[in-house]
């Protein structure tokens, strides 16, 4: 490996899910995004993980933080796979609070 370039390595989960998993977990989370209390953590989550907002970061004199960037996109990642999981009426109000919430927070 020269300078300046990374090797990435993909973890696997050790079991994989099966398609009787992935439904169950579904009609978990259809469950969940049907109630009030369940969109308003589901909002959280999204906001919290980074949903709508940069990945980039800088330093003060202006250099990219590859490290903190990858993070970023680390987390934004654990929101792509959970999104999967709702059904999309529920997520589009969940995603569009959440959307109004990040940008309030930029004011």
């Amino acid at each position: 490996m020269t300078t300046g370039q990374h090797r990435v390595s993909v973890r696997k989960p050790k079991e994989q899910a099966t398609d009787s998993d992935l439904l169950k977990l579904k009609a978990d989370f259809a469950k969940v995004a049907a109630t009030e209390s369940g969109q308003r953590v589901l909002r959280w989550l999204a906001h919290f993980l980074g949903f709508k907002q940069s990945s980039l970061t800088m330093s003060e004199n202006g250099e990219l933080l590859i490290q903190a960037i990858v993070h970023n996109e680390a987390r934004r990642n654990v929101w792509l796979d959970i999104r999967k999981l709702i059904p999309i009426k529920a997520l589009n109000e969940i995603e569009k609070e959440a959307s109004n919430a990040t940008e309030q927070n930029k004011g």
